[in-house]
């Protein structure tokens, strides 16, 4: 899930994966925020419960705008 285009890791791919690309889609860019957010889903899923994602991207871009991010979605650039 760690993933940076501009990152100089040999070992990172330069294309985007797949699933970063869909968080990157609805506000999500962070590794931690995403792991997160997939555990929670599977419980909610084993749980029979709505994933609400929308309620927790608006938790983590406001943690982030609290952070000094203007848009809420952290950049490493």
């Amino acid at each position: 899930l760690w993933w940076n285009k501009e990152a100089e890791i040999k070992q990172w791919n330069k294309k985007q994966p797949k699933l970063n690309a869909w968080f990157e889609t609805i506000g999500i860019s962070h590794a931690d925020d995403i792991s997160s957010i997939i555990l929670t889903c599977l419980y909610r899923n084993l749980k029979g419960k709505d994933y609400e994602i929308e309620k927790q991207v608006k938790r983590y871009q406001k943690h982030w705008k609290e952070q000094g991010y203007k848009n809420g979605i952290p950049r490493h650039n």
